[in-house]
């Protein structure tokens, strides 16, 4: 990536976290000048800079920069599926969802190891419950910092249940 491109792009991150109007319709503008999928799922997801909320948008940008593994995008991904396809609990989605959890935790990003981490302990999405594997990713989790894994591994004392 160029000096000037990446300047850009940091300048657009910047003017995002303002939380200023005018701010965030130029940071569009620098995104949409990238195609930066993961920033362009967002901005549709929330509705940013007056674009009008437009999840199956969001999703397809998620999709894309989850396939070029950008940062969180899988997360992203995952969890705008589950919120608008509340019906869709097949097969397939099933294994979507849990494939996209797996491959965020496999990252060692630590909302990806909760997620994971919960559908083994609590056997979500037709897999069956492993509180051994469970424990390693909700303990990850737990150790950077991420406070519903650390929730889970005081109240549900999971590590007991493994040990015996």
């Amino acid at each position: 990536m160029d000096k000037l491109k990446k300047k850009e792009i940091e300048n657009a991150t910047t003017l995002h976290k303002t939380n200023d109007h005018k701010n965030r319709i130029e940071a569009l503008k620098i995104f949409q000048k990238y195609k930066l999928s993961y920033w362009l799922g967002i901005y549709h997801e929330n509705g940013y800079a007056d674009l009008e909320i437009n999840y199956e948008k969001a999703l397809k940008y998620y999709q894309i920069a989850s396939l070029n593994d950008i940062h969180n995008s899988t997360i992203k991904y995952a969890l705008l599926l589950l919120k608008t396809h509340k019906e869709d609990k097949n097969d397939e989605f099933n294994l979507l969802i849990t494939t996209l959890f797996e491959k965020a935790a496999d990252k060692r990003n630590a909302e990806g190891c909760y997620h994971y981490g919960d559908i083994l302990l609590n056997g979500k999405f037709g897999n069956e419950s492993n509180p051994y594997n469970a424990y390693q990713y909700l303990e990850y989790a737990a150790n950077c910092g991420y406070e519903k894994a650390q929730e889970i591994i005081n109240n549900k004392n999971i590590y007991n249940s493994i040990k015996k």
